[in-house]
């Protein structure tokens, strides 16, 4: 039986699960848990959380999202771009990662493939180290990274497509416990959990980071160029700014000056802005973790487009 809020200090559910190896919960086979309900809640419906909810669902466990609003994932442009522009080295996976999220992207949006990052003479050496390493396919034009299999979309679509014939609920979660979570309205739904939340989840769940991050809706439609920020579909961006704990993402006027230097670098000429988009990033060292009553599959920062179907396959290895 469910206890009422309260029963737990908020976030003693993931101080007492366990990291990565095998689980040893008692999860549902397809289907058959619950007969006229559900078998999985997904708590949240940004990218991690719609990528959960799409590949539980097609697995044949039937599923429920919870989510209060967009959150980060609906920014109106979004890279899936393998190497880190600012290391210059490819993501943990990189390959296998963009494999397969192409895959099951591909299926709900038009992906505009081809990415190519700018990069400074002298850095170039250390940059093509790790991608030999990477298995990426690549080109370089003097100075210019061209990655053919990398790509752009809109995640609105996007997220829109994972989720269709999915039952989800706008609410907001307040606490979460062995049995399941509470809603703000005071109704209880019990688990299994995967918790997806992100940034707005993180109050709930201790550990991890949290920066905000903004972007300019501009004129100019941009072919997937990088250079300290990404110019692609009518967007560039985006800023890093820490955050010590969440709060509503509004652009700053640091944040206006910085993309609006970078975007002139890039373009050759001050960008016609038109508007602006702001939201918060979260990242755990291990964005999939065991949880009391359920997984936690969230924490993959300014990444969760590339990795999230990687992840999402071994969610569901997990069950």
């Amino acid at each position: 039986m469910a206890s009422r809020p309260g029963a737990w200090p908020a976030g003693k559910a993931a101080a007492t699960g366990s990291e990565g190896g095998a689980g040893t919960q008692a999860w549902p086979a397809p289907a058959r848990a619950r007969p006229g309900g559900y078998d999985f809640v997904v708590v949240g419906a940004g990218i991690a959380g719609a990528v959960a909810a799409r590949l539980l669902f097609e697995a044949g466990y039937r599923v429920r999202v919870v989510a209060r609003g967009a959150g980060a994932s609906h920014a109106p442009a979004a890279i899936v771009n393998p190497v880190r522009a600012k290391r210059g080295k490819p993501v943990p996976e990189a390959a296998e990662a963009l494999e397969a999220a192409t895959r099951l992207y591909r299926r709900f949006v038009p992906l505009a493939y081809g990415l190519v990052h700018l990069v400074e003479e002298a850095a170039v050496p250390r940059w093509q180290v790790g991608l030999l390493e990477s298995g990426l396919p690549h080109r370089w034009e003097k100075n210019a990274l061209f990655l053919p299999t990398a790509f752009w979309l809109r995640p609105r679509r996007l997220l829109a497509g994972l989720l269709s014939g999915i039952t989800r609920e706008r609410a907001r979660v307040v606490f979460l416990e062995r049995e399941g979570i509470w809603l703000e309205d005071g109704r209880f739904l019990p688990g299994p959990v995967i918790w997806a939340g992100g940034a707005e989840g993180a109050g709930v769940l201790p550990g991890g980071s949290l920066t905000a991050g903004s972007l300019l809706r501009v004129a100019e439609p941009g072919d997937g160029r990088i250079q300290g920020v990404f110019h692609a579909g009518g967007v560039i961006g985006g800023t890093y700014r820490p955050l010590e704990r969440y709060a509503e993402p509004t652009l700053t006027a640091g944040e206006l000056s910085e993309l609006r230097e970078r975007a002139a670098r890039l373009l050759g000429r001050p960008p016609t802005v038109l508007g602006a988009w702001s939201g918060v990033r979260f990242r755990r060292p291990e964005p999939l973790a065991e949880l009391p009553g359920g997984l936690l599959f969230s924490g993959f920062g300014s990444t969760g487009f590339l990795l999230a179907p990687l992840w999402g396959r071994r969610l569901l290895a997990r069950l």
